[in-house]
């Protein structure tokens, strides 16, 4: 979900909210099982879900032969348990789009709450260096989520080629919201700002933040957001400001 607002700039520093979000930097990024790849570089990312993150899933980008053009299988830890040898969690026929391939994984059950996620669906474009998106509905409901955008300007998500290093993404439907800038004009001191930003959960690495796709919110209900900034005298000042309009 993505809002905009007009703001009044007068010497504003926009910080997220500290310490509202789990500390992902802490997650083991390793992997207990895996398969033997056939290619020379197969690419890491991991999902973390829920509000304490106690569940996992693996995804893990392959090639069909070593000397492929362009990664065309993914391993998928369906379980949450970091066994990517099972005969299930490989994709090998990933739906053709324009210039990239779309693996549809379905449901997938949080072995900590318990919670269903449907429509789980992993992206990726077909080039070398792939940018990688990752979609699903929380809890079967009606909140869509999408991970994998960047802040603007910048990239969308790239998997690594080390599992220590993967990027982390959070999917959280419920619960306190994150923002992550989605575009917007070069903020001026003095005048009005036309600001736009993303509503969802920031991940680990560039270009990790999962964003609310659909408008779950009433139009009566708005989101309250609270920009901190150092005056010209050096004090902190918040203000908070209700964002209306949505994109």
């Amino acid at each position: 979900m993505r809002y905009h607002f007009l703001f009044g700039l007068a010497g504003l520093v926009l910080v997220q909210g500290l310490g509202l979000a789990a500390d992902l930097t802490k997650i083991e990024r390793k992997i207990s099982k895996e398969p033997k790849y056939q290619c020379a570089q197969p690419l890491y990312g991991l999902l973390v879900f829920g509000p304490k993150t106690e569940t996992s899933a693996w995804l893990v980008l392959d090639k069909s032969q070593a000397n492929s053009p362009a990664y065309d299988v993914l391993y998928f830890d369906r379980a949450g348990q970091g066994d990517l040898t099972l005969p299930a969690h490989k994709f090998t026929s990933g739906k053709e789009e324009t210039g990239r391939l779309k693996f549809d994984i379905g449901d997938f059950t949080d072995r900590g709450t318990g919670d269903k996620h449907t429509e789980l669906s992993i992206s990726i474009g077909k080039d070398p260096s792939p940018n990688v998106m990752v979609h699903l509905t929380w809890k079967g409901g009606k909140v869509k989520m999408a991970g994998g955008y960047p802040e603007d300007p910048g990239d969308y998500m790239k998997l690594a080629p080390k599992a220590n290093e993967a990027p982390i993404l959070w999917f959280y439907g419920d619960g306190l919201f994150r923002f992550q800038r989605w575009y917007g004009d070069t903020l001026t001191i003095g005048a009005k700002n036309d600001f736009k930003v993303f509503l969802g959960q920031q991940g680990v690495g560039r270009s990790s933040f999962c964003a609310i796709m659909h408008p779950f919110l009433s139009e009566d209900v708005s989101v309250l957001a609270t920009l901190l900034y150092t005056d010209e005298q050096g004090r902190e000042v918040a203000v908070k400001h209700e964002l209306t309009q949505r994109c």
